[in-house]
């Protein structure tokens, strides 16, 4: 069975990517896998045009956060999480065409510190710094946990990293 329409479980993204890092000895801590499981969904609404996770990301304090990851392993605090999350169901599928891409991800991403990764997450006039923003204005203050929007996740992936890739591609190919 799977999970609205072809939307992978976030809780098995989240033990994907822990998995790996206990693989490769690559230390992961709870703000590290949120922004990795934020830049997943943002290179896959970017380049597949439909979201990775049915869950709504909320910009917080640390950046990006899918809040139903952030209760499970709290547990963990900032140290490192040393086992993933074991739950029977369907909670725990990955569709085969996303492993791959998961993948992909972990590779580009993982080298990066949990504070790198928050500094590249609230880039100026990203979806985390537009939502925090939106919040100021209407009420005076940053509101906990606001809804990031999909459609400023898809265009700041799409503007910033997909059309930046193709750009350096060009140029390297013509010179």
């Amino acid at each position: 069975m799977t999970i609205a329409m072809t939307q992978s479980s976030t809780l098995a993204i989240a033990n994907f990517f822990i998995r790996k890092s206990l693989k490769e000895k690559k230390p992961i801590t709870q703000i590290k896998l949120q922004k990795l499981i934020y830049f997943a969904h943002g290179f896959y609404l970017a380049l597949k045009e439909r979201p990775l996770v049915g869950e709504k990301i909320e910009a917080w304090q640390y950046g990006p956060v899918v809040p139903s990851v952030y209760h499970k392993f709290k547990k963990w605090g900032n140290n490192t999480i040393k086992e993933v999350l074991v739950e029977n169901g369907d909670n725990l599928i990955i569709h085969e065409e996303d492993l791959e891409f998961l993948d992909l991800v972990w590779h580009k991403f993982s080298h990066y510190s949990a504070a790198q990764l928050v500094e590249l997450s609230h880039k100026k006039d990203g979806p985390w710094s537009k939502a925090i923003e939106k919040s100021i204005a209407l009420v005076g203050y940053m509101v906990p946990n606001i809804k990031m929007n999909n459609i400023d996740i898809y265009s700041h992936f799409k503007e910033t990293y997909v059309q930046e890739s193709i750009d350096k591609f060009y140029y390297v190919t013509e010179a």
